[in-house]
This record gives C-alpha cells, structure tokens and sequence, in this order.
C-alpha cells in the first residue's frame, strides 16, 4: 500500500512540473518562469528517484521463483495458535509406498467378490448367533445362561416349547425375559411356593406354572398361529378334539423327564384358589381354606370337556395358568389346564 501511495504521489509532481515547464517556455523563461522551471525540474528529478527507489524497493520486496515467502512472526504465531497441530499435517509430502498401500486399500471389488464377502459374514452371523444360544431342551447350557433354569416344559400340538423358570418372587419375572431383560412376553415361570427335592424334582402337590398369553385371548380361539408366544397357544385346550388328541404334557428337570396327563381345561376368575402348592394354605390372609381334594374336584368340574381321567390329593400335579379374556372385561380371570404325573 506504502508503494502505491509513492507512485501516485510521483506521478502528480512529475505532471505539475510538467505543466510548469511547458508554461515557463511559452513566457521566454522569465525570472518567474526560470524559478518555476527549476521547481519543475527540481519535482521531475523527485519523481524519477522515488520511481527508481519504489522500483528497487518493490524488486527487493519480491522474493525469487524458488523461494518462499517468509511470514512474519506475528502471522506464523497467530497461525500455531488458531490452529491444532497435527503430525500428519506437519508431513506433507507422501512416500510411494504409503501412496502404494493406499491403492491397495481402496482397490474396487467387482460384484461376484462382494457376493461371496456378504455370503463370508452372514455365515458368520449364524455361527456366532447359533454359538450363543443354548440347545432346546438342553438344561445345563440354559443353566449358563440364567441360574433360575429349573425346567423345560413341552406341549404337542403346540409351540409351548421353553425353559421354566423358578425364583422366591412370583412376580420377579411378570415383565423379564430369560435373560433377566425387559420383556412385555415374560417367560415361563413357577410360583413362588413351589417347592422341589435336591434332583430338581417337583415335591409339592401342586406345582404351578405361570405363561403369559397376549395374542389368543378372545373368542375364537386360534390353533397353532407362529405369532404365539408363551402360553397363548395353551388356549388351544379350548377346543375338545384338540385336547384329546394332545392329552400329555412333558416336563424335563434335573432330576429326569415327567409325563403329565391333562384332567381338566376351564376359564375362572382368580376367586377360585387353584394356584396354591398345599391346601388348605395356613395362611388366613389368603382364604384357601378348601382341601387339595376339593378344589382339584371343583377344577375338574368347572372342565370344557371331560378328559375321561380322575385325580386327587394323593396325585403329583402341575397346573399351567394363562390370561384369557373370554368371560369378558377384566384381568381377573384365567385359562388353566392341570395334569397329573403319570411316569
């Protein structure tokens, strides 16, 4: 800017003395004239030195082709401060051979190398996903997976095919999974009174299992629909020809595997103390005081059908209770099929 300034200013002297001069010789060089022609002059010579000086001094401002310009101090510190400093901004220049391995990087696949890339992970996929989850029906692998794994229970006829589960809180797994996650399906668990010998043998007279049910509740009842989980396909015990044609129930424990042949399939509402492991239960806050006898009697009454198979107190019963909505309203009331041990 200085530079440009300098040359402006010349460029005016050098008119002005110009003009002066050219005047001067129209007067025949007056004593005024003279002394304008010297300012002129004197203003000509001004102006061809600082062109000459802003010529050099531009020249020396210049730096040669090869060289870079330098920075001042308080650029290059300003620079180091405004900006973080980085290794790999300080080496600018690349080897060959780091350019080679990036080639070698990014160096394009066709399809059939994509396809059998894909095939390669998905393989993987299903080993690794086969790899985590235990074997059906294979108890010391579930075990593994959550301590409270005391059972597997299977229907036929149906998809009812699952680990049962057993912990001092009924409640424990209303809202978990088997892997003690959050999960609106639950599991399939035992209640909390249910008692077993060191074999994981069942040694209470009722033994009661619990499954949820959030996809056959209402009439009519499906049969074998995939999207059933839990106990929704117990509900197939609706059904008379259904229950005589899958009449057993399996449950394997640790102890070895019990057939359970059904007596009875009803809806009631949770007034009716069927889910109790001894009666009467010694518990006055709970109002069972009917006998094992009885309400095994009132069970096989209150049956959609009758099974042709008698029961008692003195038999091993398992009784599998699921919500249904078939009464009507409410969340009170229950679909339930009890069977008694048979071998």
């Amino acid at each position: 800017m200085k530079i440009l300034q300098d040359l402006l200013r010349s460029v005016c002297h050098f008119g002005a003395g110009a003009n002066v001069v050219c005047n001067d010789m129209k007067e025949g060089l007056s004593v005024k004239g003279r002394r304008a022609a010297l300012t002129g002059a004197a203003a000509l010579t001004l102006a061809a030195v600082i062109m000459t000086s802003t010529a050099c001094g531009s020249r020396k401002a210049e730096s040669p082709p090869d060289e870079e310009p330098s920075e001042s101090s308080s650029i290059a510190e300003e620079s180091s401060e405004s900006e973080p400093s980085s290794s790999e901004e300080e080496e600018e220049d690349t080897s060959p051979k780091e350019l080679a391995a990036g080639a070698d990087r990014y160096k394009p696949i066709d399809i059939e190398q994509l396809k059998t890339l894909l095939n390669e992970r998905a393989k993987k996929y299903q080993e690794d996903s086969a790899a985590k989850t235990p074997t059906a029906g294979n108890l010391e692998e579930w075990k593994q997976i959550n301590s409270d794994v005391v059972g597997w229970l299977s229907i036929p006829g149906t998809n009812i095919d699952y680990p049962v589960l057993y912990t001092s809180n009924t409640d424990y797994y209303t809202h978990r999974g088997y892997y003690k996650e959050q999960s609106k399906n639950g599991v399939i668990w035992f209640d909390q009174d249910t008692k077993f010998d060191g074999n994981g043998n069942i040694t209470s007279t009722n033994g009661v299992i619990y499954g949820h049910n959030w996809t056959n509740c209402w009439t009519p009842i499906r049969r074998n629909d995939p999207s059933d989980l839990m106990f929704a396909q117990l509900a197939a015990y609706d059904y008379e020809d259904f229950g005589k044609q899958y009449p057993y129930v399996y449950l394997k424990t640790f102890g070895g595997q019990h057939k359970y042949q059904i007596f009875t399939a009803f809806y009631t509402t949770i007034d009716f103390k069927y889910y109790f492991a001894e009666l009467p239960d010694p518990n006055p806050i709970n109002q069972a005081t009917l006998t094992m006898d009885e309400m095994i009697s009132q069970a096989i009454a209150k049956s959609k059908y009758d099974f042709g198979v008698t029961a008692s107190a003195k038999d091993k019963i398992i009784t599998l209770s699921t919500c249904t909505r078939v009464l009507g309203p409410g969340d009170n009331q229950r679909f339930v099929v009890m069977a008694k041990l048979v071998e």
